[in-house]
């Protein structure tokens, strides 16, 4: 799932809520607390807050618009969350090594689903590959390209931490299963092909317990080509 079908679907959710739920006086939705935004994919599915946010009289972060994980939790430790309902009966006061410490932990789940992810696809790739040798070859690559997808956002979340890259040994082998999974998408030859993706895997797996060797998500089937 590329990240705009990730935000879309947020979206989708929130109009859908919003059609559910009579509006108030003024036009908004809700009793004027918060729902609970999604966690394990959020460091890359920003702009944040479906319609964007002010991130104002925080201790670290404040920016006009909160387009990374940082400036997103930022947020609750600044005055419009804490001047709200839920933030006067729950006040939350972060500072700055804080609001980057609980970015860190969300950007290494974020990087943790995508490893799965990836591994997943790439493993079904080479499952058809063992079966069918180069009979669906396309199909066998568009599942590549899913996995280098999510590779990818693996990366991208990682590199973007606040204060440098996260896991550097672990970034480099994220690094080195996308040219791996790379050459898997561009050769016609199924051996080839096969040891690319056994590369990747390995490299892949390295990482995903470099990161956290306790995390681990159920991924079915259904997910392999969306």
């Amino acid at each position: 799932m590329t990240r705009d079908q990730k935000r879309a679907d947020r979206v989708e959710v929130s109009e859908l809520r919003s059609l559910s739920t009579p509006a108030n006086a003024d036009g908004s939705f809700g009793d004027g607390t918060f729902n609970t935004p999604p966690l394990v994919e959020a460091a890359d599915t920003g702009p944040f807050f479906h319609t964007d946010v002010t991130i104002s009289g925080a201790s670290a972060h404040n920016t006009s618009s909160a387009t990374t994980i940082e400036q997103a939790v930022a947020f609750y430790d600044s005055p419009a969350f804490n001047n709200s309902p839920i933030g006067l009966l729950a006040p939350i006061d972060l500072d700055a090594t804080q609001i980057n410490n609980i970015g860190r932990f969300l950007r290494g789940v974020n990087a943790i689903f995508n490893i799965q992810m990836t591994s997943k696809r790439a493993l079904g790739a080479r499952t058809l590959g063992n079966v069918f040798g180069n009979l669906h070859l396309s199909t066998q690559q568009t599942l590549l390209s899913l996995a280098r997808e999510e590779l990818d956002d693996a990366i991208a979340v990682l590199s973007g931490a606040q204060g440098g890259p996260l896991n550097a040994t672990d970034l480099t082998r994220l690094q080195q299963a996308r040219t791996s999974l790379t050459t898997a998408i561009s050769t016609s030859n199924l051996a080839a092909r096969q040891q690319a993706i056994s590369d990747a895997h390995n490299k892949l797996d390295l990482a995903d317990t470099g990161i956290s060797a306790n995390i681990n998500f159920t991924i079915g089937d259904g997910t392999l080509m969306f």
